[in-house]
């Protein structure tokens, strides 16, 4: 007799088999004829008493795929968006307010830093960094400071929802208000909302609302992953190291999509490498242009101003030398510091898990490991722990999310509630110094 063909390969996110065959409800699996045939006959079975005849109980079957079937968005889709959306306004109130007593311009304000890194565009030359910039300025947004502030707080409310929805998927065994909870708390993690919070208008969070996008739909055509590598690293260059090995787990063994994403990066890098450096003005014409025309700009030392633009100008030996030079035993310190959330996050998942694999640590390993290139070449070493930290969570909650809800650990949530409570206060990592509102709030006694 001619065998039936195998079924398809199943797509998977993060180099994970994302199959939910085991999640969904029993009365939605397809039945074999054998099995289609003592249901029939009542084989096996005690209607009596709801009990099979391997002792398993009915009643409580029914209930467990009912309770399963509750790991994807279901009826109450609308309870991680508003966990999450809850959980970003407070960490954005939070992280912004030092700037409550300079009013509402300080509020929405941006440091020198973050404003020049908006101006740059492709007004003048094709140079790296430039997309956003170019769009900020096309649309008249830039040098309106509560226009940009709700345009880069949409952008990281969105990427905490999309991050929140996540979260939400790997935490099926839960019942609701734990979930509702649970959720709140590994968002609130420092790397997490908070220091996106902090960075606001950065372009990180940008990025990372185009990965959870790819992370959480499904499996996109092939030229959306060529549009992703062709954009990313026209917006930031950090794109190739911290978001395309994500992208690069989530479609092995995809060739075709796979080349697709790698195609559109070496065309965006070849472009920046050849064009990216600025060429049209000098240092000193940048800035007196920037003293003339940025509002808050005027009367900032020269230094200030070229910091966001350095790059543009300095050879990569020139940039690693300055880099080398701001390394201190205060910098080892920092990152030490940045790193705890981290080992948290890996014990509670080692505590829910079970035993990992080689395979998971591998893969934790490829989308944190690339960022270390970055510390060759900017000074943000405490950005670069919670990025690195960032994608570890990513692939932590893809392999929970992925797993049978059988196979998961039962953990006391007191002690993960208490855990992890003491874990968020600690504030947004940072990006030089390490728990930046804790050095505020110390500082001012």
């Amino acid at each position: 007799m001619r065998r039936p063909p195998p079924e398809p390969t199943p797509p998977s996110y993060l180099g994970i088999d994302a199959t939910y065959r085991d999640r969904r409800p029993v009365s939605t699996q397809e039945a074999s004829p054998t099995a289609r045939s003592r249901e029939a006959r009542g084989d096996g079975r005690d209607r009596a008493s709801g009990v099979m005849s391997d002792g398993v109980d009915r009643h409580h079957a029914t209930s467990e795929a009912e309770r399963v079937s509750r790991s994807g968005p279901g009826k109450r889709w609308w309870l991680p968006v508003m966990v999450s959306v809850v959980v970003g306004v407070v960490e954005l109130a939070v992280v912004r307010s030092p700037q409550w007593g300079d009013g509402l311009d300080g509020v929405v304000g941006f440091d020198a830093w973050v404003r020049g890194m908006h101006h740059l565009s492709y007004e003048h030359e094709l140079i790296r960094r430039g997309l956003v910039g170019e769009v900020m300025r096309l649309t008249g947004v830039v040098d309106r400071p509560i226009p940009t502030f709700a345009v880069f707080a949409a952008v990281y409310l969105t990427c905490a929802v999309l991050l929140g929805c996540l979260i939400w998927q790997a935490l099926a065994w839960l019942d609701d208000g734990s979930r509702a909870v649970a959720t709140g708390l590994l968002l609130a993690l420092p790397f997490a909302a908070p220091d996106l919070a902090f960075e606001l208008g950065r372009y990180d969070t940008l990025l990372y609302v185009g990965v959870l996008l790819f992370v959480l739909g499904r499996r996109a055509p092939w030229w959306a992953y060529l549009l992703a590598g062709l954009i990313g690293p026209l917006i930031h260059e950090v794109f190739v190291v911290a978001c395309v090995p994500l992208l690069v787990l989530s479609l092995l063994p995809d060739r075709r999509r796979l080349v697709a994403l790698l195609g559109g990066c070496l065309v965006s890098g070849a472009v920046l490498l050849a064009w990216g450096d600025m060429s049209s003005r000098s240092e000193d014409q940048l800035v007196a242009e920037m003293d003339a025309d940025v509002p808050g700009y005027a009367g900032l030392a020269q230094d200030d101003i070229l910091l966001p633009h350095k790059v543009l100008f300095d050879s990569p030996g020139e940039n690693l030398r300055a880099v080398v030079d701001s390394y201190s035993p205060a910098t080892a310190a920092h990152v030490a510091a940045g790193l705890v959330p981290l080992a948290v996050l890996l014990a509670l998942y080692r505590w829910v898990r079970g035993p990992v694999n080689r395979a998971i640590v591998g893969r934790i390993a490829f989308v944190s490991l690339p960022l270390l290139v970055l510390f060759t070449v900017g000074i943000d070493v405490v950005r670069w722990v919670a990025l690195a930290s960032l994608n570890g969570l990513l692939v932590m909650l893809v392999d929970l999310r992925d797993r049978p809800p059988d196979a998961v650990r039962s953990v006391q949530p007191r002690t993960a509630a208490v855990v992890l409570t003491a874990t968020a206060i600690a504030g947004p990592v940072g990006t030089v110094a390490a728990y930046p509102l804790w050095q505020e709030l110390i500082g001012r006694f």
